[in-house]
């Protein structure tokens, strides 16, 4: 299952989680889609990981 575009495609999904929780703490207001587009990752994996972060109180559903 190809997760990732790009090359860093051999990540894990605890690093994907933490390299987008620090995308989202650099930004006010984004789109999931704007965070696939430039972290280069998979945008289901982006909703996916966005909820988890959600559900665990760690950003903010505006």
């Amino acid at each position: 299952m190809m997760i990732k575009k790009g090359k860093k495609d051999d990540l894990n999904y605890d690093h994907l989680k933490k390299e987008i929780l620090e995308y989202y703490q650099k930004c006010d207001d984004i789109y999931m889609s704007e965070v696939a587009d430039a972290l280069k990752l998979d945008s289901e994996l982006v909703i996916k990981i966005t909820k988890d972060l959600i559900n665990e109180r760690k950003v903010k559903e505006v």
